[in-house]
């Protein structure tokens, strides 16, 4: 999310998450690929950098729950949504209003999400 008046509209749609790391951890992790567009620049490090100051405000405006990655596996991760979404998710694959599905991981179905 890169304007702020997206908010209200990812809010909408249901939970929001930000999956957030270590910025070393995100350089790693982005720096595998190298066509990536945003990080076409003279100083891809200090891209990284100057995007999560800018972005981080907004991403924690929005968060309805924060998970940091950093050091977690993928099942870590999708665990810890599950647990924050009141234990469970609803597993049936769902159609979203913009027309993606949220399939194996679903929609929350815990404390008012459902």
């Amino acid at each position: 999310m890169t304007v702020p008046a997206n908010g209200p509209v990812l809010k909408k749609l249901g939970l929001v998450v930000w999956l957030k790391a270590h910025e070393e951890v995100i350089w790693e992790r982005v720096s595998r690929n190298n066509k990536r567009p945003l990080l076409l620049t003279e100083s891809p490090r200090e891209t990284v950098r100057t995007l999560l100051e800018a972005r981080s405000p907004m991403y924690e405006a929005v968060a309805d729950m924060t998970v940091d990655t950093t050091v977690l596996t993928h099942a870590e991760v999708a665990e810890r949504i599950a647990r924050g979404c009141g234990g469970g998710v609803n597993r049936r694959a769902q159609r979203s209003r913009m027309g993606g599905f949220f399939g194996t991981g679903g929609f929350c179905n815990g404390a008012g999400w459902g």
